[in-house]
C-alpha cells in the first residue's frame, strides 16, 4: 500500500521527483524548479516563511551528487532540482507547486 501511495504521489505532479515520508507530517521531497522561481534567488524568495519549504540541497540532474553548500543569492535555473524538507499538507494538492 505504501508503495502504491508513493508512486501515485510522483506521478501525479509533474514537477516532483521523488517524495520520501518521514512522518505524517513532514517529508523530503524533490522537484524541478517551478517556473515563478527562476531567475531568483534563495534569499528572494524567502520559501521557508512563504511556503514552509526549507531547502537542503539543490542539483542540476537526478543522479548527480546533491550540492548543500548553496549560498542565499544563488539564482535558479530552469534544470535545477531542489530537494527540501517540507510539512506534507502543503503538497497534498496535486498542483502545489505549479502555484508557487
Amino acid at each position: 500500500i505504501e508503495s502504491g501511495e508513493h508512486i501515485a504521489d510522483v506521478l501525479s505532479r509533474n514537477s516532483l521527483e521523488d517524495m520520501i515520508k518521514l512522518d505524517d507530517q513532514t517529508a523530503i521531497v524533490e522537484f524541478r524548479v517551478p517556473q515563478k522561481w527562476l531567475g531568483h534567488t534563495v534569499d528572494e524568495l524567502d520559501l521557508r516563511r512563504h511556503y514552509d519549504i526549507n531547502i537542503i540541497g539543490l542539483r542540476k540532474q537526478i543522479k548527480e551528487t546533491l550540492n548543500t553548500k548553496f549560498d542565499p543569492d544563488y539564482h535558479f535555473g530552469p534544470d535545477d532540482l531542489v530537494v527540501a524538507v517540507v510539512n506534507r499538507d502543503r503538497f497534498q494538492q496535486i498542483d502545489y507547486l505549479e502555484k508557487l
